[in-house]
C-alpha cells in the first residue's frame, strides 16, 4: 500500500468517525376524541343515529391543540334514546394536541373525551317490557396518547368509568362499574346471541420503531342481528369515549452518508 492509499484510507475513517451521531424525525402525528357515537337500526323502525358528537381532531405538522364541548344531548326515537348531562363543564367536553412540527427529538400526539351523566335505552317500554338495554354512568373518560421518536415509540390508552350499570330485559348484568380492566370483553351478554360488551377497549397499532398508535374506546356495545320480541335486525353499535393517537417517524442518516463517502474514495484510491 503505497502513501496516497494510506492517505486515502486516512481521510476516509476521519469522515465517519467525524460524521454527528444520526438523528431521527417524527414526520407526521394525529390524535381524535369523540364523545358519543351510536349507529343503531332495526327493521320497520327509524334509526338511532347520534354522533359522533364534540369531536375534536388534528393532524400534524404543523403543531395543534383543539377543544370541543356539547352542552347537554337528548335524542330520542321509538328504537331508543341517548342522553348526557351537563356537570358544570358540559356534558361532554373533548381535546386533541400534538406537537410534532418537523423538527427532531421525541414527539407527542395525545386525544381525550369525557362524557357526563351517560343514559342509553334501546327498545324502550314503550315497544318492549321492560326496556331490552338500559346503559347509565356517571362520568365515562377515555385517553389515548402517543409519544417518542424514531425506533422507540410507545402508546397508552386507559379509561375512567365511574358508576356503570348495564340492564339487560329488566336484569342487571353490571352495576356499579368503576374503571374495569382493558380490553373486558362480555360476549352473548345476557344470554343474548349476537350482543357484545367492551369495556376499556384498547387497540394498538403500528410496530414502535417507525409508526405507533392507539384506538381506545371506554365502552363499546355491538349489536348483530338482534331478535327482541317483534322487533328484528337489531343491528349497530354505541361507542362512548372514543380516543385515537398516532406517531409516525423516520431515521435521518448521517454516520451510514457520511462513512459511506470515505470508503468510496479508498475504493478509488485502490483501483487507481
Amino acid at each position: 500500500m503505497n502513501m496516497n492509499t494510506i492517505a486515502s484510507t486516512m481521510i476516509g475513517l476521519s469522515v465517519a468517525t467525524l460524521a454527528p451521531t444520526a438523528h431521527a424525525a417524527v414526520t407526521a402525528g394525529t390524535s381524535s376524541g369523540v364523545g358519543i357515537d351510536v349507529g343503531v337500526s332495526a327493521l320497520s323502525l327509524v334509526d338511532l343515529d347520534v354522533g359522533p358528537l364534540a369531536q375534536s381532531s388534528g393532524t400534524a405538522p404543523a403543531a395543534y391543540s383543539t377543544t370541543n364541548f356539547v352542552a347537554t344531548v337528548n335524542s330520542s326515537v321509538v328504537l331508543g334514546s341517548v342522553a348526557a348531562t351537563d356537570d358544570g363543564d358540559g356534558a361532554i367536553n373533548t381535546s386533541a394536541s400534538s406537537d410534532v412540527d418537523g423538527s427532531s427529538g421525541a414527539k407527542l400526539a395525545t386525544s381525550n373525551a369525557t362524557v357526563n351523566g351517560l343514559g342509553v335505552t334501546l327498545i324502550p317500554g314503550i315497544v318492549l317490557t321492560p326496556d331490552f338495554l338500559s346503559i347509565t354512568s356517571d362520568t365515562i373518560t377515555s385517553t389515548s396518547s402517543s409519544s417518542g421518536d424514531f425506533g422507540s415509540l410507545v402508546s397508552t390508552g386507559s379509561a375512567i368509568i365511574e358508576n356503570l350499570s348495564i340492564t339487560i330485559a329488566g336484569t342487571d348484568l353490571l352495576v356499579g362499574i368503576n374503571n374495569p380492566s382493558p380490553n373486558t370483553v362480555i360476549v352473548d351478554a345476557g344470554g343474548i346471541a349476537g350482543l357484545t360488551i367492551v369495556l376499556n377497549e384498547q387497540i394498538p397499532s403500528g410496530d414502535g420503531i417507525s409508526s405507533t398508535g392507539m384506538t381506545t374506546n371506554a365502552l363499546r356495545v355491538s349489536l348483530d342481528a338482534i331478535t327482541v320480541g317483534a322487533v328484528s335486525g337489531l343491528t349497530g353499535d354505541i361507542v362512548i369515549g372514543q380516543t385515537t393517537s398516532g406517531l409516525a417517524a423516520v431515521p435521518e442518516p448521517a454516520v451510514s452518508l457520511l462513512g459511506g463517502l470515505g470508503l468510496i474514495g479508498l475504493l478509488r484510491r485502490r483501483r487507481s
